[in-house]
């Protein structure tokens, strides 16, 4: 019971992300030309919930992919990457950005 409830929890954190991404990056339920048809304003409403869904389950889809796709990672081999890799590297860009900041200005 304890391993369906962490799944379930885990689809549902799912599932928020894909809507607030859907709401902050693809235009919520906004259909792309709908206000230029001649529509009954119901038919628009449901056109446009109906919008809202595919955009999230494409989203969904997109996760689900992604997780079967990328192989998992240990813990000490993220580290690794973060401390080695990454970190530097933000440093680099933040070095490049303030360089860049002072001689453009």
């Amino acid at each position: 019971m304890k391993f369906a409830m962490f799944y379930m929890g885990e689809y549902c954190n799912m599932l928020t992300a894909a809507t607030i991404i859907t709401l902050l990056y693809l235009g919520g339920w906004h259909v792309p030309f709908i206000s230029s048809m001649d529509l009954a304003p119901l038919t628009k409403q449901i056109i446009q919930i109906a919008g809202m869904f595919f955009k999230v389950g494409f989203i969904m889809i997109f996760f689900v992919w992604m997780r079967w796709s990328l192989p998992r990672f240990r813990y000490d081999q993220l580290m690794n990457l973060g401390w080695k890799w990454l970190i530097p590297l933000a440093i680099g860009n933040l070095i490049y950005a303030a360089v860049l900041m002072a001689f453009v200005n």
